[in-house]
C-alpha cells in the first residue's frame, strides 16, 4: 500500500478532530465534531475505521464504463492484490479497503476522471478532424481564421496516432439503391 502525506494527514486529522470531539468543551468539541462528521461524509468512513488495521468492504458508485476502469486501475494502483467485484446494475464496484486506501483511491479517482474528461474532449475534437466530419459546414465556414487553442493544438497532434475512419460510402450496397422494392409504396 502507498500512503502518501495527504491520506495520512487526512488520517491523524481525523484521529485529532475525534481526540477533541471527546475532551474539548463547548464549542470547541461541537466544532471538531463537524468537521469529523464532514471528513467522514466527504470520504464515506466510519470513526472506526481511523485504525490502519480495520478493512471494511466499499461500494463506490461510478458514471459509464470507462470510469468503472479508472476507478479499478486507482483501486489497483493503491492495493494491487484487491478483489474487485462489481454490480453492474447498481454502477458500484465492491472492493475491501483500509481507510487510509480508500481515501487515496477515492482521491486518485477524482484526478483521474477530471482529466479523463478533458482528454476525451481532445479526443473527439481529435477524431472529427482527422476524419474530416463536417468540417465545411457554414458555421465552421462564419468562423473564418482564429488563433488556435492549446486544445486544438494538441487535438491536431492527436490526429497523427490515430486511423484513417472516413467514411467513403462504399457500406452502400449499391443493388440495394437501384431496387424497385424501395421505391415501392
Amino acid at each position: 500500500m502507498c500512503i502518501t502525506k495527504d491520506t495520512e494527514e487526512i488520517k491523524e486529522l481525523m484521529r485529532k478532530l475525534n481526540e477533541l470531539a471527546k475532551r474539548g468543551e463547548g464549542g470547541e468539541a461541537d466544532n471538531a465534531r463537524q468537521k469529523l462528521i464532514n471528513l467522514m461524509l466527504k470520504y464515506d468512513l466510519d470513526i472506526s475505521e481511523i485504525d490502519d488495521l480495520v478493512e471494511v468492504r466499499r461500494e463506490i458508485g461510478y458514471q459509464n464504463t470507462n470510469y468503472s476502469q479508472i476507478l479499478a486501475h486507482c483501486i489497483w494502483d493503491v492495493k494491487p492484490n484487491a478483489d474487485i467485484r462489481e454490480n453492474k446494475s447498481r454502477r458500484k464496484l465492491l472492493v475491501i479497503l483500509m481507510a487510509t486506501e480508500y481515501i487515496e483511491v477515492m482521491e486518485k479517482y477524482k484526478h483521474y476522471r477530471k482529466a479523463f474528461k478533458e482528454e476525451s474532449k481532445t479526443f473527439l475534437k481529435a477524431f472529427i478532424i482527422k476524419n474530416r466530419i463536417g468540417l465545411n459546414t457554414p458555421s465552421t465556414k462564419k468562423a473564418g481564421k482564429k488563433e488556435l487553442t492549446e486544445d486544438d493544438i494538441k487535438a491536431l497532434r492527436m490526429t497523427g496516432a490515430l486511423d484513417d475512419n472516413k467514411y467513403s460510402g462504399k457500406d452502400v450496397d449499391k443493388k440495394q439503391l437501384d431496387s424497385p422494392k424501395l421505391i415501392e409504396e
